[in-house]
């Protein structure tokens, strides 16, 4: 079967770090791969974050940039309710068609449960050449030393607590984001809630802060110079 299966909400999920920058198509949409432990990856990255989604159930069928429209992003989103499932589709026979399909499951436990198409969208897939995002995630022994003073851009951690949020709508848990970093200029590897299938990463930025805490936080007096 040469066709790449992967869960639609994490698709979604990931789909918020794509980004919108013309020169730099390939980036426009979520890159799909084989796990090399099983199932598939989802990749997004507009440069200066990136989330990363592992579907253990997934199957990579090639590796792909897959791009949806907003209407069919907001198909993506699994109905809370029966242990209603959603998958996208994507088919390599050269036509870049992809299906967002729906399964429910059996009323009776013999039953077989039930899929259907939700919808058929075209021309998804980008013919480009997705950067290699493994070199951006620092390694186990880099991340080992003591922790440094970072900054970072505000609304791509909000981002981040976005969904972290919908994680924990979709597995439990508390939407906390955990930060590791290595180096005031390293690439930051971010935790999301309880999920031990995606994470994310950002970028830090330059920023003329000086000091632990602000000034207002100083002693108020100075000792008197002897």
């Amino acid at each position: 079967m040469n066709t790449t299966i992967v869960n639609a909400d994490l698709f979604r999920i990931v789909y918020s770090a794509v980004s919108s920058e013309e020169t730099r198509y390939y980036l426009n949409g979520v890159h799909i791969c084989a796990n090399d432990g099983g199932g598939a990856l989802m990749v997004a990255t507009d440069g200066h974050r990136m989330l990363v989604a592992h579907d253990p159930k997934g199957v990579c069928a090639q590796q792909c940039i897959v791009h949806l429209p907003r209407f069919a992003l907001a198909q993506c989103r699994t109905p809370r309710m029966f242990e209603i499932k959603r998958t996208i589709e994507v088919y390599h026979d050269g036509q870049g068609v992809a299906t967002i399909r729906e399964t429910k499951p059996a009323l009776k436990k013999d039953d077989v449960p039930l899929t259907e198409a939700i919808l058929t969208i075209h021309r998804v897939l980008i013919d480009g050449t997705f950067p290699d995002w493994r070199r951006a995630v620092p390694l186990q022994s880099e991340a080992a030393g003591s922790m440094q003073p970072t900054a970072f851009n505000g609304s791509y951690m909000k981002a981040m607590g976005e969904v972290a949020a919908e994680l924990s709508k979709l597995a439990g848990g508390h939407p906390w984001l955990r930060v590791h970093m290595s180096d005031p200029v390293a690439p930051c590897v971010v935790r999301l809630g309880a999920s031990d299938d995606v994470f994310g990463i950002i970028m830090p930025v330059r920023d003329s802060i000086d000091g632990f805490l602000p000034k207002f936080m100083a002693p108020p007096f100075k000792e008197a110079a002897e």
